[in-house]
C-alpha cells in the first residue's frame, strides 16, 4: 500500500501527506487570517492499487469572533498617559506597544508570545507575555512553563452583567470584573469603535474601565480613582494610536 492524502485549504494542515503501509494522519488548524464563519474542506486519501480508493473525510471548522485577534505580526500601539490629579495636564505620555512575535505550544494548546514595550524616551521597558483565545475568553500567562498558572484576562463571549475574575498585568493580580455593556462608542486617536465595556475593581475607590472591539482588540483603558468633592478622576489612560493586523 502506497497512499497519499490531499486537501485544498491552507487552514487545514495534514501530516504526513503520504506513506507506505499503515500510518496515522495528524490534523491541525491554522486560524491565521480567518474571519469568523464556517469553513469546509475534504481530506482525500488515495492509493492507485486500492479497490476502494479514494476515501474521503469531510472537515468543518467554525471560527468564532475573538476579543483579541492573535496572529504573528499583529501589533497595537498606544499612548500611555499618566496624570497626577486628572486631565487635562499629563505628568507623562509614553508609547506602549503590544506586538505578537511567535507561536508556542504549551501543553496541548497553541499560545501567542507577545512583546510589550513601554518607551519613556529614556530606557524602554520590555515584557514578554503569552496569550490565547479560549472558548470562554482571552487568557494570559507569564511563561511557557506548564506549571505556571494561566489567568482569564477578559471574558468573551459575555452578556452585560456577567461577573468574572479578570487579570490585570499592570497590577499583576486578579481582580473582580464584569461586562458593563456591549455597544459603547469609544473614540481614540486611531478612530471610533463600538466596544465591549469591561469594568475591573481593585478597590472601592479605584476602577479600571477597559474597552475591546472583537476582531480588532484592545482599544482603550482608563484607570480612575475616587476623589472627594471631585468624583472619579482618571490617573492612567491607554488609547490606541495605531495597529497592524494580519
Amino acid at each position: 500500500m502506497n497512499w497519499a492524502a490531499v486537501n485544498s485549504s491552507d487552514w487545514l494542515l495534514i501530516a504526513p501527506a503520504g506513506a507506505t503501509g499503515d500510518s496515522a494522519i495528524t490534523v491541525e488548524f491554522d486560524l491565521t487570517g480567518l474571519t469568523p464563519g464556517i469553513y469546509s474542506d475534504t481530506i482525500s486519501v488515495s492509493d492507485p492499487n486500492a479497490a476502494n480508493s479514494p476515501q474521503t473525510v469531510a472537515v468543518t471548522l467554525t471560527v468564532r469572533a475573538r476579543i483579541m485577534p492573535l496572529a504573528i505580526g499583529n501589533r497595537w500601539v498606544y499612548n500611555f498617559i499618566g496624570y497626577e490629579s486628572g486631565p487635562p495636564n499629563p505628568t507623562f505620555v509614553y508609547t506602549y506597544t503590544l506586538h505578537v512575535i511567535d507561536r508556542v505550544t504549551i501543553g496541548d494548546e497553541v499560545w501567542y508570545e507577545t512583546l510589550q514595550i513601554i518607551d519613556d524616551d529614556i530606557s524602554p521597558d520590555t515584557l514578554v507575555m503569552y496569550y490565547i483565545n479560549r472558548f470562554d475568553g482571552l487568557w494570559v500567562r507569564k511563561s511557557i512553563d506548564e506549571a505556571d498558572t494561566a489567568f482569564m484576562k477578559i471574558k468573551f463571549p459575555a452578556n452585560p452583567g456577567d461577573d468574572f475574575t479578570g487579570y490585570n498585568g499592570l497590577m499583576w493580580q486578579e481582580l473582580p470584573a464584569d461586562l458593563a455593556a456591549v455597544d459603547i462608542s469609544v473614540t481614540v486617536p486611531y478612530g471610533t469603535y463600538q466596544c465591549y465595556h469591561y469594568g475591573m475593581y481593585p478597590s472601592l475607590t479605584v476602577i479600571l474601565n477597559e474597552y475591546y472591539r472583537p476582531e480588532i482588540g484592545w482599544i482603550n483603558s482608563i484607570w480612575s480613582v475616587f476623589v472627594e468633592n471631585t468624583g472619579w478622576t482618571p490617573i492612567f489612560i491607554f488609547e490606541l494610536t495605531g495597529m497592524e493586523l494580519h
